[in-house]
């Protein structure tokens, strides 16, 4: 299993438009929107999008979407703890894909183990 430690963002909690295009048949502007936002005392990372349509500056269309929670964080120690209480055995953790051991200050580590 392959983790990856987050630190939060407080910039990315603004709204940015990530992607715009014009849709040929009627020049309409297609537009997304995106953001995320933490529960840093959770370790949880949320997400939102934004789809609109606009023609001759009119909204047509908006479109909301969000993953609450979106993903979660974990130091090495956790992640080692969550897989062991999970019931695998002979665990390891090596940093950002190499065979060095992982520790807590890592930010990308692999776990590996073996389940009975």
């Amino acid at each position: 299993m392959s983790m990856k430690v987050f630190e939060p963002d407080p910039s990315a909690e603004e709204w940015e438009v990530v992607e715009e295009a014009t849709r040929p048949p009627d020049g309409a502007t297609l537009r997304r929107w995106f953001r995320r936002t933490y529960d840093v005392s959770n370790q949880l990372q949320h997400t939102q999008d934004r789809y609109e349509i606009i023609r001759d500056e009119e909204m047509l269309e908006t479109e909301f979407h969000e993953a609450a929670p979106y993903l979660t964080w974990h130091l090495v120690s956790e992640a080692l703890a969550l897989v062991e209480n999970a019931g695998f055995v002979d665990l390891s953790a090596k940093s950002d894909l190499t065979p060095e051991p992982a520790t807590d200050v890592d930010t990308s580590y692999v776990v590996l183990g073996i389940k009975p």
